[in-house]
């Protein structure tokens, strides 16, 4: 509260803490009434976030009060988690499908690239669904479909893609100038690399390690 000295904030947040630890089973029930199949750690990671957000409570310390407002938080929480397993379950191949066709074969061989692995992809591509999992649950004017391709193929072009470019482009020059020592070790060119490389009259064989 912005009139409270420190030593009051504290206090006050003390109570706040102890009010939350007695209806600690109250709100566990309300987490898994919103979500029955809600593991027992992601059971516990909804009430973490909810003791990371009692510091933005400013009502009564009326315990009716304060349960009401963490009931709230905990059954949005849990949504969460019930949603973005929904959405996982339901639309993982073709999350997978948008995956493949993100790191297809272009410029460089991104099947030869280490750094792009399918199921590393697709958790991170997870994660980002966990995180807006509530405004992908809410209508839009493009189907969910429509939304979690795009949502696929901004992650990989952004993250991956783009990096990728820079460091095939900053191996190819290094190639050219005869820096191979800088590159890291188990690097493998890729087959169209290699090509591009012999027309420019610098081969390099399929096993060379930059």
């Amino acid at each position: 509260m912005p009139d409270e000295t420190t030593e009051q904030q504290t206090e006050r947040h003390q109570q706040v803490q102890q009010m939350m630890f007695h209806n600690y089973g109250t709100l566990e029930s309300t987490a898994y009434d919103e979500y029955p199949a809600l593991s027992v750690w992601d059971c516990e990671g909804v009430l973490e976030t909810l003791a990371s957000e009692l510091s933005a409570y400013e009502g009564p310390l009326a315990e009716a009060a304060l349960i009401a407002w963490a009931t709230e938080i905990v059954a949005k929480e849990a949504a969460r988690y019930r949603i973005a397993t929904d959405i996982i379950t339901e639309y993982g191949f073709y999350i997978r499908t948008a995956i493949r066709r993100a790191v297809a074969p272009s410029e460089h061989n991104r099947a030869e690239d280490w750094a792009i692995q399918e199921d590393d992809l697709f958790w991170e591509v997870a994660s980002i669904i966990f995180q807006n999992a509530h405004s992908l649950h809410t209508p839009g004017k493009a189907k969910l479909t429509t939304r979690l391709w795009a949502l696929v193929d901004t992650h990989v072009r952004l993250y991956h893609n783009s990096k990728i470019n820079r460091r095939h482009k900053l191996n190819r020059i290094r190639l050219e100038q005869g820096l191979c020592y800088g590159l890291p070790e188990r690097e493998v060119v890729p087959e169209a690399e290699r090509a591009a490389l012999a027309k420019n009259g610098t081969p390099v064989s399929a096993s060379h390690s930059l």
